[in-house]
């Protein structure tokens, strides 16, 4: 399995490799930039290998069709401030006082990558024989009871890190270039639930995005009113899909948030493909 980092005018921001070592930068990482940047990622990573990009892909969804259309076998696709992480049961310290049944929280050991990518590597090997497209989950954004979640859940959206068997996965019925403009893995997850296919979101293993990130110029896509373009991309996903989609004005944020719950009930009330 190959973990492929796309960016974007950051050649010495890749924060999902700050953590990992030469020699597991070289066994498992790829980083996905344009032709035009490609000497300049290199001088700063030059242990990861490389797929070069024309320079004229553009955006997020290019970005990653691209990638699904001239990479094979088993990959990840992660955002470049990614990095992984492994889950174990943590006592709820408070249940017992507060009256409530005795579980134990999903949460993060303190290993890093390095520590946990092996058999993170092995573990989804199998996993991806039998679903072809899947997510690890970010525990960050989704606090949960460990033995509910524990390994994976089906079907619930995951976004930062999405994983393919090229080899069964078909990259033209399932097109990044139809998805929204953000957002797009949830699209993906949404477009692949509806089409009769079932997928792993897995929590054994979870993704942590690294901090720092927030307002930063670059990325995979081009262009500087993200919010704006995140907000339209969710309005158009709950216009699309509204028997799965609910979008939800943060109090705090001008950014909108995506609640999604994929239920089989619906999977033909209309038809894609």
């Amino acid at each position: 399995m190959k973990i492929i980092i796309p960016s974007y005018k950051r050649p010495n921001e890749v924060l999902g490799l700050h953590e990992v070592n030469p020699e597991i930068q070289k066994k498992y990482y790829q980083l996905a930039v344009r032709k035009s940047e490609e000497l300049e990622y290199k001088k700063n990573y030059p242990h990861p290998e490389y797929l070069i990009l024309p320079d004229d892909v553009d955006g997020i969804r290019g970005t990653r069709q691209w990638i699904n259309e001239n990479s094979t076998g088993k990959i990840m696709v992660i955002d470049d401030d990614v990095v992984f992480r492994r889950t174990f049961p943590k006592p709820c310290l408070s249940c017992k006082e507060k009256g409530k049944p005795q579980v134990n929280w999903a949460r993060y050991t303190k290993e890093d990558t390095n520590e946990v990518i092996e058999d993170m590597v092995e573990y989804l090997d199998g996993l991806m024989d039998e679903y072809p497209y899947g997510s690890l989950r970010s525990l960050n954004t989704h606090a949960r009871v460990y033995e509910d979640v524990i390994p994976y859940q089906l079907n619930k959206p995951g976004i930062w890190s999405c994983f393919f068997n090229l080899d069964k996965f078909d990259t033209q019925k399932y097109n990044y270039h139809n998805a929204t403009y953000f957002i797009q893995d949830i699209w993906m997850s949404i477009v692949y639930f509806h089409s009769g296919k079932d997928f792993p979101s897995v929590t054994k293993f979870g993704v942590h995005g690294m901090k720092g990130m927030t307002g930063q110029d670059g990325g995979c896509g081009i262009g500087p009113e993200r919010v704006r373009r995140h907000n339209k991309s969710a309005m158009e996903l709950q216009e699309m899909f509204p028997q799965y989609v609910e979008v939800i004005q943060s109090k705090t944020f001008d950014m909108l948030s995506v609640k999604t719950k994929l239920n089989t009930k619906y999977r033909n009330l209309n038809k894609l493909f």
